[in-house]
């Protein structure tokens, strides 16, 4: 459908004259308030993925954000959006097709010379939106007075987590599991503070492996982890409570060929001297304490001899009421001499420690504020004592 911008104002506007300079751009559709004033313009390329580019409007008709935003969507030749779709409930929206092929700095220069917003909201990906995050945000750019939040060859976050798909959902984790699509090219820079520490963890276990090797993720959450570490080892399986997060990220992981996914509670486990390396990344402080040498245990089973075991657990996190109230960890005050008695009588012995801070997401022998310590030991030189 072409619209003719002739009919969106009486007379001329500074919007008219604006999308006059612009080459060749047809107005698919345009969904506005006249004279209502746009307090924000979000900015997205569309990608060359139609099916994920539906799926995510569809998502945003979902979300309620504010009537007082619009959105610019550009895309260059030879990417279909869904008709049906445009007539979502949306906040007012512009779908820009431009001839040639455009970088995605140029994308977005087209959908500023668009935009009618008070402030510009650049993004490179499609991005879980978290409405209150985006409103403390416009709220600081109001009160610094600035134009335009950030330039085009950034990427604004506006949640820690990207959106997926109907077909690979987020996987929300109530702030106890890391939502990150692991992918070879990853930007490790455009990812949150918090997204970093999990990754950077992975990325040390991964450097410890030996290339061609049997590995254990158990609770593998949503899997980034085991896909970072399958790309050094000849098969990976990873092991994880939540069903319906198994289930998805089998599809989402579906054209790995050297992982395998399995719903289990870790306690449950049943290997027997089937890994050379276990990584067990933030697992141990959801469980009771009494049950804490139980999945030692099943570790050490679990274990070939010499294996090796890397796991983190929060450093003497104190047992305050906020933190019982939120309800995943269930030990506290967990430190070097306590790990090593829950090594020391499951057949494995601590070979070394490293810390992290969770903000610098640095791992390292020696660091002033330890959010994280991270445990590297080795199963005995024998065989592994059965479970009962």
């Amino acid at each position: 459908m072409v619209i003719n911008k002739r009919v969106l104002r009486k007379t001329e506007s500074y919007e008219d004259r604006v999308i006059a300079e612009i080459d060749s751009v047809l107005m698919l559709h345009v969904k506005t308030h006249i004279g209502t004033m746009v307090r924000c313009s979000i900015i997205l390329p569309a990608g060359n993925d139609p099916a994920r580019l539906n799926a995510y409007l569809l998502y945003l008709s979902e979300a309620n954000l504010p009537p007082d935003y619009e959105f610019v969507v550009v895309y260059d030749q030879g990417l279909e959006i869904g008709k049906g779709l445009l007539g979502l409930s949306l906040p007012a929206m512009k779908v820009l097709s431009v001839a040639g092929r455009l970088s995605q700095e140029q994308l977005f220069d087209r959908g500023a010379m668009a935009a009618r917003g008070k402030f510009l909201l650049f993004i490179k990906s499609f991005i879980n939106f978290d409405k209150l995050l985006l409103e403390e945000f416009i709220k600081g750019l109001e009160t610094s007075g600035e134009k335009v939040s950030i330039s085009a060859d950034k990427n604004f976050v506006l949640a820690e987590n990207p959106f997926y798909p109907p077909k690979t959902p987020f996987l929300a984790g109530n702030g106890e599991r890391v939502e990150l699509f692991y992918r070879k090219n990853i930007e490790f820079d455009e990812l949150s503070v918090n997204q970093k520490a999990h990754y950077q963890r992975y990325d040390y276990a991964k450097s410890i492996i030996s290339p061609g090797k049997i590995v254990g993720d158990f609770a593998c959450g949503t899997a980034y982890g085991s896909v970072m570490l399958s790309e050094k080892s000849n098969h990976v399986i990873g092991a994880d409570i939540n069903e319906k997060v198994i289930e998805q990220v089998k599809i989402r992981y579906e054209k790995v060929q050297n992982i395998e996914f399995v719903h289990a509670n870790l306690l449950d486990l049943k290997y027997e001297c089937l890994f050379d390396y276990i990584v067990s990344f933030e697992t141990v402080e959801h469980l009771k304490e009494d049950d804490v040498p139980k999945l030692f245990r099943v570790f050490s089973r679990a274990l070939k001899p010499g294996g090796t075991l890397i796991f983190s657990i929060p450093y003497m996190q104190e047992m305050s009421p906020e933190a019982i109230n939120v309800g995943f960890h269930l030990t506290f005050y967990i430190d070097e001499a306590k790990i090593k008695r829950w090594l020391s009588t499951n057949s494995l012995v601590c070979e070394f420690f490293k810390y992290q801070n969770l903000l610098t997401h640095k791992i390292e022998d020696h660091i002033d504020n330890k959010d994280l310590i991270i445990c590297v030991a080795r199963s005995c030189e024998t065989t592994n004592s059965s479970i009962d």
